[in-house]
């Protein structure tokens, strides 16, 4: 927790905040912002998975977006999705190591989008990109147990998310999912 802390600290200011039993406090952001009207709030949570099965069907998180848990058999292919990835499908993607970047804006941010993009692209192979309707925020990055949320865009603060938290889960990126189950 105090590794996360401190690597939002360069893009968020610790604000005096009570802190939930689940580890969430609330910061202020100081980094670079994309968004023009931007509360300047992020959240970072560290979330403990206590067990990640294989479920077939819908599943319903508890906290949204999800950062582990139970999750489908078939991860997903990695890169940039512009369709919404299931929740189900993405999670298992986390406990192979992978970062997730999501968005939500309902009333488009075509900007950010191409930005959040760019990082995608350049930050390697083990990143998936996707619209996410489920999550009051408009941007996250999540990881297996991990995740930062925040209403303005920082690219410097979700690349340092991907650098602190890649390949840091039950499961390697470097395992080749079940055969049949890309798409």
């Amino acid at each position: 927790m105090w590794a996360l802390l401190l690597f939002v600290s360069s893009a968020c200011r610790v604000q005096p905040a009570a802190t939930s039993g689940h580890g969430k406090d609330d910061l202020s952001g100081s980094g670079v912002s994309t968004c023009p009207s931007c509360d300047d709030t992020c959240e970072i949570d560290h979330l403990p998975v206590d067990e990640s099965p294989h479920v077939e069907g819908d599943i319903e998180y508890p906290t949204l977006p999800p950062a582990g848990g139970p999750h489908n058999p078939c991860w997903y292919e990695f890169g940039i999705h512009e369709e919404a990835v299931p929740a189900e499908r993405w999670v298992h993607n986390l406990e192979h190591g992978a970062i997730v970047f999501l968005y939500n804006c309902p009333d488009g941010c075509p900007d950010e989008v191409a930005a959040l993009t760019i990082l995608a692209q350049d930050l390697g192979p083990w990143v998936l990109m996707t619209p996410y309707p489920d999550m009051d925020w408009r941007f996250a990055a999540v990881a297996w147990e991990n995740r930062i949320l925040v209403n303005c865009l920082d690219t410097d603060a979700m690349g340092r998310f991907y650098e602190e938290h890649v390949n840091n889960a039950p499961e390697s990126v470097l395992s080749d999912p079940a055969e049949g189950c890309m798409d």
